[in-house]
């Protein structure tokens, strides 16, 4: 179903964020912690800003994805802000 895709990209925007170094430690505190941290990324720079990661849909998410690798394979935040065209904050999908 979309909502178990949706869900399972978000799953993987999460493990990204963990192989960057931004997600640590598993417990409940560091869960609330990182969850916070990683939305409040998606939000400031994700494709979709000032988006929240639950409101993305499946497009919106590729797109996120995308993002995030092309930002781990440079762990560069001008390359994560740049891959796609994002002017006045406003998404490309909306």
């Amino acid at each position: 179903s979309v909502n178990e895709t949706k869900e399972r990209m978000r799953r993987k925007v999460f493990a990204m964020f963990a192989r960057m170094g931004y997600v640590k430690g598993s417990d409940q505190d560091n869960r609330k912690m990182n969850q916070a941290r990683v939305y409040q990324l998606v939000r400031d720079h994700g494709v979709c800003k000032p988006k929240e990661l639950n409101q993305y849909d499946v497009r919106e998410l590729s797109a996120l994805i995308s993002q995030l690798e092309q930002w781990e394979r440079n762990n560069d935040m001008a390359a994560f802000n740049a891959h796609l065209e994002v002017r006045d904050g406003i998404c490309p999908f909306c």
